[in-house]
C-alpha cells in the first residue's frame, strides 16, 4: 500500500457490505480536511445504520503529512485493512479500506480514481 502523496486529494468510495457491490457514494476530499464519520447527520461522512455509531471515528492529516484514524473511544468497533482498531489510532495509506458496522470504506487519490474511469 501506498502513502497518500502530499497535498493529493484524496477519494474515499462508501459501500454498504450488505447491498450490491454498487457504491453508495464516492467523495473527494480536499488535502487536509478533517474527515469525521458516524451516524449522526453533523459528519463529513454519515453512515445511517445502526452499526456505526453517532461519532464513529475522525480521518486526519498529522503536522508530519501522515494519514491517520482516530476511532473515538466509545464508537462501535472499527477495521483498517482488517486490523481492529478499537479506542486507537491507525495509519493510513492509499488503498487502505475501513470497516465501520454495514460499511466499507475504500481509499483512493483522486488522481488514481480519474484514471481508472477514463480507462473503462
Amino acid at each position: 500500500m501506498g502513502e497518500v502523496p502530499p497535498q493529493q486529494p484524496l477519494t474515499i468510495t462508501v459501500t454498504h457490505r450488505d447491498r450490491d457491490t454498487s457504491p453508495d457514494q464516492v467523495m473527494t476530499i480536499a488535502p487536509n480536511t478533517r474527515i469525521t464519520i458516524g451516524r449522526a447527520a453533523d459528519n463529513l461522512i454519515t453512515l445511517n445504520h445502526e452499526s456505526v455509531s453517532r461519532y464513529n471515528a475522525v480521518i486526519s492529516w498529522t503536522e508530519d503529512g501522515q494519514l491517520t484514524l482516530e476511532a473515538f473511544p466509545d464508537a462501535a468497533m472499527l477495521l483498517v485493512n482488517g486490523a481492529v482498531v478499537f479506542g486507537g489510532t491507525a495509519v493510513l495509506s492509499v488503498d487502505s479500506v475501513i470497516q465501520v458496522g454495514a460499511y466499507q470504506l475504500t481509499l483512493a487519490t483522486a488522481q488514481a480514481v480519474s484514471s481508472l474511469q477514463t480507462n473503462f
